[in-house]
């Protein structure tokens, strides 16, 4: 006569398996204390922006050269200022830009040229602002 089948080391190792499973699955659901925080500073950085500068829109405050026309070879500094800015970006490129309410650099364009400020929110949003620097 044959020994009896027992299925219950089985049956345990399913529904450990099973549960473990159904774990993973619902802490992916759940946020993490890393994003929680992230949350929490966008709100608090939201917050201060609207008491600080009364809006929370993304905007350009400044893009502005200390001056317009410069001699071949010189150099003209730039500046610009964003609020709720992702990301920043100059057209042409000169250098990585990043948000700022304040933050200037140097150009040295070799012809007349027209810098194009583009600034974008986290939702896609975009503002421009251009300026020209004359070159005699």
């Amino acid at each position: 006569m044959p020994a009896p089948r027992h299925y219950f080391p089985g049956l345990i190792a399913l529904v450990i398996g099973l549960t473990y499973v159904s774990w993973v699955l619902y802490q992916r659901e759940q946020p993490t204390t890393i994003e929680l925080k992230r949350k929490a500073k966008e709100a608090k950085t939201t917050e201060w922006y609207r008491a600080t500068y009364g809006t929370d829109e993304l905007t350009i405050t400044q893009f502005i050269a200390r001056t317009y026309e410069i001699h071949t070879g010189e150099t003209a500094l730039l500046c610009y200022g964003v609020l709720n800015a992702k990301t920043v970006r100059l057209e042409p490129a000169v250098e990585l830009l990043h948000p700022s309410t304040t933050y200037c650099f140097n150009v040295t364009p070799a012809k007349t040229t027209t810098y194009k400020l583009i600034a974008a929110s986290a939702d896609g949003k975009t503002v421009d602002q251009s300026l020209t620097i004359a070159v005699r």
